[in-house]
């Protein structure tokens, strides 16, 4: 593609070696009420652009996010290593919304919110979601107990990218601030039992488990396969319930960013606002990138 950027391609790279097909689904799959609400908070920007950050399956938040009228750039070519690795060559402020869909392991968090703050124009979005099982479903609470009995450290509510778990950690100590959370139900179509045992036997929480043991392993699939009868008898295909947790951020002004980052307010004349800095850390009041969104002829959804 050379070294200009391009928005003429969605694409993201940065798939885990050992997710089978039915994780990288169980991942990206994201319904119609999420991308809605995202379409939503850009509705009146004729033309919107969006750089997808996604830790999954090459494309797939990209190609839904043209379907709702976005033009998306491409972040990694094909290979290796996180995908905000090559997002320098993006120019600062490009992006009315970032995405990371779905959302980076906590241990990514930092590097790749800096990034995602570069990207983003004035006024822009960040996008963060993940898809959880629906605890409020029997079904999944039956799942739930199994994974917890193949492995005694793992437990459900922790595992859940709820507020309480990932606020603090995607604000980025104070850079950006949180606008929304939403709950996004949906299901995912499980054409037979084997794919729900080959996403669960695919989870990082029991993997290592199964794969020592085949006793483990069998008794494992015999117990899913049991669930899937109890609740759902021969109808094939099932769905597994879902939610997508959707969270949605802006970047902060500098001088609030100071204050959170720092505990306090930064020596701030009201009359004027302007702002020395933070009188606990030193930090200097840095103004808004004035990035600009690029113009392109918008895809609409059909």
């Amino acid at each position: 593609m050379g070294s200009e950027p391009g928005f003429n391609t969605a694409l993201s790279v940065y798939p885990e070696p050992d997710q089978n097909e039915q994780l990288l689904r169980y991942r990206t799959a994201f319904p119609d009420s999420m991308w809605g609400h995202l379409a939503g908070l850009l509705q009146a920007r004729p033309f919107p652009t969006a750089v997808d950050m996604s830790c999954a399956m090459p494309g797939a938040a990209g190609a839904e996010l043209a379907q709702w009228g976005f033009r998306v750039a491409e972040v990694a070519p094909p290979g290796q290593g996180p995908p905000w690795a090559h997002a320098p060559r993006l120019p600062p402020g490009c992006s009315d919304l970032v995405t990371v869909l779905p959302g980076p392991p906590s241990m990514a968090a930092a590097e790749l919110l800096a990034e995602a703050r570069r990207l983003m124009a004035k006024g822009g979005y960040l996008a963060v979601a993940w898809n959880d099982r629906d605890l409020s479903s029997p079904f999944v609470c039956g799942l739930e107990a199994l994974l917890e009995a193949v492995n005694p450290d793992y437990c459900r509510a922790s595992r859940q990218h709820d507020p309480p778990a990932w606020t603090n950690a995607l604000t980025d100590g104070g850079a950006l601030r949180l606008v929304s959370f939403s709950n996004h139900p949906h299901g995912l179509a499980m054409p037979r039992c084997g794919a729900l045992q080959d996403l669960l036997g695919g989870l990082a929480c029991v993997r290592a488990h199964l794969a020592a043991s085949s006793a483990t392993r069998k008794h494992f699939h015999r117990e899913v396969a049991r669930l899937v009868q109890q609740h759902f008898g021969e109808a094939r295909p099932f769905e597994l319930p879902l939610v997508s947790k959707l969270y949605v951020l802006r970047s902060q002004p500098a001088a609030a960013a100071v204050a959170a980052h720092c505990g306090g307010g930064s020596a701030t004349d009201s009359g004027s606002g302007s702002s020395s800095g933070c009188g606990r850390c030193g930090g200097e009041d840095v103004s808004d990138d004035e990035g600009q969104s690029m113009q392109a002829l918008v895809r609409k959804r059909a």
